[in-house]
């Protein structure tokens, strides 16, 4: 409540921004109370509108007394003093605040109270007597500097401007008086003009605009996200009492702002308040704040878009860590506990160098991101520190070191790193000799991410978190008052479910939790109801829910449909253990036993295979990249260890080190074939090396990721051979393409575009590991190329690929690419995205649509061709597209689908012909990835 909470959430304000912020204790009243919802209100006079939705819950009286700032001055209007703060303001009249003490009043009015309805009007008053009117528009000023946006006095306020709509057209209902709706519309005119032109709007896109809760003519937009979803909280009740279609199109506009913006207020650990300066929002106060916010635009909008950050934003609620710290500066007052970025004076310090911080997450996660968020001057910033990691909190490891840092806020990628433990050796700071941290935000991926649940805008409360459904303590229960509503529960990921269990602890829940109906969905859009059945009806603890099913699910909903209050307990899902990527690792490494003993092909010649050779090129190279792709799945370093050994094993039998001389009766340095060339004569293609180089090359990025100590000479050692064995092809490249050798059919003739693509994927690596310019040259000329000679569009808007070029002509033909070629081509166009390099995220998702609509089509099943014609021959390459589900979902599930339902394969792939091992079990692999990586 608010008295309860006033005195840490003041000094949070005064602190980090305006004064109008106070805002934030209206809606974290409103979200802590469950006595004050709309839908409890009794309208006495009906005629009158209903109270504004985001009135404080709190009493006109408790507002007034359990805030020392607050007063009434002779007249009973609100005063508030800000005492020597803002360049000694003193007491002021803060319109901001006098409209939301006049929404307390009117909601008591409506609810009875007949003589707070002067009490009301003395506030409405003061804003009609108070406000400045300028070329037809109406804004109400704050004459006091506000430093933190760089305001000089005065400024006006978005947010104080769509409040004060609602309290006027109010004011009107009850008067008559045709002045409060004047004044209303020349203040809703603020909301079409411009910022820099005396109004609070900042235009994002031709279509869109961002409302600024602290403006003025001269000054930067800062983008605060209250003030602007409030701004938009006004503009809504504002169009619900006029039917103004100006302003249905201002909200509008303001919805597509903050759709297109959105992204940039995720902080990874919390939201931010504003982008300029990037503030951050404190767990419990602002960013609860913001997630109920989104909860509400997702009502009044129903696009998922706001849901699924609302849902984003919660989850950094989640208590991720427990501390323990070398000491304290102050231990009472500024300890361990203050390491959970609650900002303000909440934050850590110690002035003895060296210090630490160790971070337990209690269990093992695979870590992909780690922020440390700092606070105070810029002097207390940590400047020298190692980042360590353990799983047992002894055996250190994957240190990275910073030096000379001087950042509030410092973010470092971590590939995937398998801990449970995370340890900060903090040196030295920028020189205020006592380092200052507030807490840190730990992204980790899809296996290690706990469930988030949110129920729906009006019964969403802190007081009453959501999240106890899925704490996994059955002693804990979330409370639904009025059996109303919905809860939804997001899995992070795409899951196949057998069980779904609802539990509650409380006997006369028994009938009441019959009366809700039970949803399932894979994107929010779309939702399949379940029938449920009761589980166990003991006297200990009731189930209801589904079990021994097999449903496909991200979202779970519970949509309740009756009157009554209910406790629950606890909501359990159990996965379909096939599915998971336990099974799919296992399933991973009986098929690595079964090719060779383990040992793949890596001691054959490319030339070797069935039945068409090149089996380095062709089989070995998907096996390498399997092993990449399953120690980034699952931290497991014996899969890197395997990586390398057949590394070692692949170079070994490069034609120059076993003195095998090709055509012209050369030493190369790649790996040769005399199949499918003229005259069965001994050549070395374009493809074949960057087939077999691009795996190589990518365990030089793991171990430099990673820092594996123990593989640093052979680091170094495989970069400069594979580096031969790319320089050896420069004959074979002609300004913007690769040519075949010159002998093979005749000069100059143009190689397929999945051979071009196969060596593109080894460009870019080398690129990154080396920095050579001239690799990153020709990776763009040749993406440049591909797209622009081999991409056509569909009829359903996906792309497709065409296979190459007329030989003798050099002109594109029109065949189709099938499904296993295009795989290095659509999977060169990823890295070309990842990189910045002609491929866009657009790009990708119609290749994503293509492969998709295949698997729709055809009962996730994959014809021969990407167009969609021809047999199935081919289908089990398919599951290389799982990169693709980073774009699609879907495409992940389709391949589920199709290899455990129709091709068996955990039952059939052993009996496969050879060379098709290493395709199924890079399928596996990227299956595997996915799981744990993606968003």
């Amino acid at each position: 409540m608010l008295g309860v909470e006033n005195k840490e959430l003041n000094d949070l304000i005064f602190r980090i921004s305006a004064p109008i912020i106070v805002i934030t204790l209206l809606i974290l009243c409103l979200a802590s109370d469950t006595s004050f919802t709309n839908s409890s209100v009794t309208t006495i006079v009906k005629e009158f509108p209903a109270s504004y939705l985001y009135t404080p819950r709190c009493s006109s009286d408790d507002y007034i007394n359990f805030n020392p700032i607050f007063s009434l001055d002779e007249n009973g209007v609100l005063v508030t003093d800000y005492g020597e703060k803002y360049n000694k303001a003193g007491k002021i009249y803060n319109p901001l605040f006098i409209a939301c003490y006049a929404n307390i009043l009117y909601r008591e009015f409506l609810n009875g109270d007949y003589e707070k309805k002067l009490k009301f009007l003395c506030q409405t008053k003061w804003l009609i007597e108070n406000c400045v009117e300028r070329d037809g528009i109406v804004v109400w000023k704050y004459n006091f500097n506000n430093d933190k946006f760089q305001a000089k006095s005065p400024w006006i306020s978005g947010l104080t401007q769509g409040v004060a709509l609602g309290v006027l057209t109010r004011a009107y209902s009850i008067t008559n008086d045709s002045r409060y709706l004047e004044i209303a519309d020349k203040a809703f005119k603020t909301f079409l003009t411009d910022m820099d032109k005396g109004g609070v709007r900042t235009s994002v896109s031709n279509e869109s605009a961002f409302y600024e809760e602290v403006a003025r003519w001269d000054i930067p937009s800062s983008k605060v996200l209250n003030g602007h979803i409030g701004a938009l909280v006004g503009l809504w009740d504002y169009y619900q009492y006029t039917k103004n279609p100006l302003v249905q199109k201002a909200f509008d506009r303001g919805v597509k702002a903050l759709k297109e913006k959105l992204d940039e207020y995720d902080a990874k650990g919390t939201s931010y308040y504003s982008l300029n300066p990037k503030i951050l929002a404190p767990r419990g106060g602002y960013n609860i704040q913001h997630v109920h916010q989104l909860l509400w635009l997702y009502k009044v909008t129903n696009d998922p878009y706001f849901l699924q950050y609302a849902f984003m934003f919660y989850s950094y609620e989640q208590c991720q860590y427990e501390v323990k710290v070398k000491g304290a500066t102050d231990p009472k007052g500024h300890g361990k506990d203050n390491l959970y970025l609650q900002f303000g004076s909440r934050y850590w310090s110690h002035n003895q160098f060296p210090t630490w911080v160790e971070l337990d997450l209690e269990e093992q996660k695979f870590i992909s991101k780690f922020t440390i968020f700092s606070g105070g001057l810029e002097k207390a910033f940590p400047k020298d520190y190692d980042i360590s990691f353990s799983l047992d909190g002894e055996r250190w490891y994957h240190t990275i070191e910073i030096r000379n840092s001087c950042s509030q806020i410092n973010s470092h990628e971590i590939d995937n790193i398998s801990a449970r433990f995370i340890k900060v050796d903090i040196f030295d700071d920028n020189g205020n000799k006592n380092v200052v941290l507030t807490g840190f935000g730990i992204e980790v991926l899809k296996k290690s991410r706990n469930p988030v649940a949110l129920t729906d805008f009006d019964h969403f409360s802190s007081a009453n978190p959501p999240l106890k459904l899925v704490d996994n303590d059955i002693s804990t229960a979330w409370i639904n008052y009025d059996g109303n509503g919905w809860v939804i529960i997001d899995l992070n990921e795409i899951k196949f479910l057998e069980e779904i269990n609802i539990q509650s602890k409380i006997k006369d829940n028994k009938e009441a939790l019959r009366f809700f109906n039970l949803y399932i969905s894979t994107n929010m859009i779309d939702w399949q109801e379940i029938t449920t059945e009761i589980l166990n009806n003991d006297e200990s603890i009731f189930q209801i829910g589904i079990r021994d099913k097999i449903l496909k699910a991200r979202y779970i909903k519970l949509e309740f449909k009756q009157t009554i209050s209910l406790n629950i307990n606890e909501i359990y899902i159990n996965e379909k253990e096939k599915y998971t990527t336990n099974y799919i690792c296992k399933l991973f490494n009986e098929l690595d036993n079964n090719v060779n003993n383990g040992k793949g092909y890596s001691e054959y010649l490319n030339t070797d295979g069935f039945p068409t050779g090149a089996l380095l090129a062709w089989s070995e190279s998907y096996l390498m990249q399997a092993y990449a792709n399953m120690y980034r799945a699952t931290g497991d370093i014996k899969y890197l260890d395997k990586l390398h050994d057949h590394i070692e094993s692949v170079l070994s039998n490069r034609d120059d080190k076993i003195e095998i001389k090709d055509y012209k009766n050369e030493l190369v340095p790649a790996w040769g074939t005399d199949r499918n060339t003229k005259d069965r004569e001994w050549m070395h293609f374009v493809a074949h090396t960057g087939m077999i180089t691009y795996p190589i090359l990518d365990f030089v990025k793991l171990v430099r990721e990673s820092g594996i100590e123990k593989y640093y000479d052979s680091d170094l050692s495989f970069l400069q051979q594979v580096e031969e064995s790319i320089e050896y092809h420069n004959k074979n490249w002609k300004i913007d393409h690769y040519i075949y050798p010159e002998d093979f059919y005749k000069r100059d003739y143009i190689i397929p575009i999945s051979q071009q693509a196969a060596m593109g994927r080894s460009l870019i690596l080398i690129y990154e590991l080396t920095g050579k310019e001239e690799y990153l040259n020709k990776t763009k000329y040749l993406a440049r190329f591909i797209k622009d000679n081999s991409i056509k569009e569909n009829d359903t808007g996906g792309f497709i690929l065409r296979q190459g070029f007329i030989p003798g002509k050099n002109t594109p033909e029109s065949k189709i690419v099938d499904i296993s070629h295009a795989t290095a081509t659509i999977h060169f166009a990823y890295l070309c995205y990842k990189n910045n390099i002609v491929f866009d995220k657009k790009d990708m998702q119609k290749f994503a649509k293509t492969i998709k609509q295949l698997a729709i089509n055809n009962n996730n099943r994959f014809p021969k061709f990407l167009d969609g014609t021809g047999n199935f021959d081919y289908e089990v390459t398919a599951g290389q597209y799982a990169f693709l589900s980073e774009f699609d979902e879907e495409i992940y599930t389709s391949i589920i689908d199709l290899f455990f339902n129709h091709l068996k394969i955990d039952k059939t792939a052993k009996y496969m012909q050879e060379d098709w091992w290493g395709t199924v079990m890079l399928g596996l692999s990227r299956l595997a990835l996915f799981e744990n990586t993606f968003e």
